[in-house]
């Protein structure tokens, strides 16, 4: 902001000098080298802010978080995304909200859940993961649930099964399907199931497997989606590829 400011400055002085009336104008000093003009219209264009193009609405919010580092996304056009992230702040949690609306030329700041950023299989509090269905109704997830119907702006929570919700996919902009891993106590892999954007759940699938969790849920249309149940990295996990063919209705697993 700074250097911004002294550009600005520069030229306000220059044009107070040039509407001076009648007033004799002192004599020139010698040019600056071509070098040093070049520095300086390179210094004024890399202080000059980004601005949206043209015909591009800027989301409602604020500025982006100075320090802002990305941790999840998602989008819900070619234009539109939502990154949740932390930030630097005095006050913790930390855990920070932007939007796109022109494919990352222009950023804004928003609300996000009071929550602080972490990972699965972390104790306590905490958020990793984020998915919108509409620019509208979207969804942050970890140990917990949130929901938003209005683009950010509130996060109450949501009414989910419990445990920590490892990941989450929305498909035909309604039908919810999430993966969960239980709690220490009886630990389990469950994969749970909403038609109503998670107002009421149903269980799809158990694993008394000891909380192995999931990897790669996703869809490749409204009805077919594929999930991996454990990891073979860690030797004794599964790696099994289940698939459903029905919106997360049903699951089967797949013999290679």
């Amino acid at each position: 902001m700074k250097s911004l400011a002294t550009a600005c400055g520069g030229l306000l002085a220059a044009a107070m000098l040039a509407g001076c009336g009648g007033a004799a104008a002192p004599p020139a000093g010698p040019a600056p080298p071509a070098s040093a003009r070049s520095s300086a219209t390179a210094a004024h264009a890399a202080t000059a802010p980004v601005t949206a193009p043209a015909g591009i609405v800027q989301p409602p919010g604020g500025p982006v978080p100075a320090g802002f580092r990305a941790a999840a996304v998602t989008f819900v056009s070619a234009r539109e995304a939502f990154v949740l992230g932390t930030a630097p702040c005095k006050h913790a949690p930390c855990t920070s909200l932007v939007r796109t609306r022109d494919r990352g030329v222009s950023w804004r700041g928003l609300p996000a859940p009071v929550v602080p950023l972490g990972e699965p299989g972390v104790t306590g509090p905490a958020v990793w993961g984020i998915r919108f269905a509409t620019p509208e109704h979207g969804f942050v997830f970890g140990n917990g649930l949130w929901v938003t119907t209005d683009g950010g702006e509130h996060w109450p929570a949501a009414a989910y099964p419990g445990g920590a919700v490892v990941s989450l996919a929305i498909i035909d902009r309604q039908v919810l399907a999430v993966t969960m891993r239980s709690e220490p106590a009886g630990r389990a892999s469950w994969l749970y199931y909403s038609a109503d954007n998670g107002k009421t759940w149903r269980t799809a699938v158990t694993y008394p497997d000891g909380g192995q969790g999931w990897n790669d849920l996703g869809f490749t249309t409204t009805g077919d989606g594929l999930v991996i149940h454990g990891h073979p990295y860690y030797g004794d996990l599964p790696g099994q590829l289940v698939l459903t063919g029905n919106g997360g209705l049903t699951w089967h697993a797949v013999t290679f």
